[in-house]
């Protein structure tokens, strides 16, 4: 744990050194919104900040923040309001064409976006409305190629969908030691390799 969370400082610190896109916001804050936005994505936000824009943002009020006049939001929010999307709490599998069609509709989105704040509103909207497995998605791909998100590290995702690399077993085990403040060593003998 200490490894991790001194890796976690070392990252960003080192994405404070570089110089952004947008200058009104810094690396440092940028790796937070999307660590917090990725935390813990089956439950509700924790950052006060990003919990007052899911609750309060309005993704169609201001269209001229996007390259695109707003069309990929507004295709996106049609999609919602006419019920046509995974709702949240649902398997997602990128091999099924409509939850795939669904997370490239999100990712156009979010690639629109002129600035940070008009990306980071968006995501915490669209975190607290669509499916969390779209949504883990639509971040990874849209940190990895939107120039706004040059310096941000994404954790690893066996962090962020740990159910997804792991068998029930363990992840009952793990449940059972926090729910009795019990210290526990788990061994986990599966993987999803035939190697392990």
């Amino acid at each position: 744990f200490v490894m991790k969370t001194a890796v976690l400082l070392l990252a960003v610190a080192g994405a404070a050194l570089f110089s952004v896109a947008s200058a009104d916001v810094s690396n440092a804050q940028k790796q937070h919104d999307v660590n917090y936005l990725l935390w813990k994505v089956n439950e509700n936000l924790r950052d006060e900040n990003l919990k007052n824009l899911a609750n309060t943002y309005d993704p169609e009020a201001d269209k001229s923040h996007c390259h695109d006049g707003g069309d990929a939001i507004h295709e996106l929010m049609e999609e919602m309001r006419a019920q046509r999307l995974l709702q949240q709490k649902h398997w997602f599998s990128l091999f099924n064409p409509a939850h795939r069609h669904e997370a490239l509709l999100l990712v156009k989105a979010f690639m629109q976006c002129k600035d940070w704040n008009t990306l980071v509103s968006n995501a915490a909207y669209f975190r607290k409305h669509l499916n969390e497995g779209a949504f883990v998605y639509a971040v990874y791909v849209t940190t990895i190629h939107h120039p706004l998100t040059t310096h941000v590290v994404l954790p690893p995702l066996y962090e962020v969908t740990p159910h997804l690399f792991t068998n029930g077993e363990v992840i009952q085990q793990a449940y059972e030691a926090k729910m009795t403040h019990t210290p526990k060593k788990l061994k986990s003998s599966f993987t999803g390799t035939a190697k392990n």
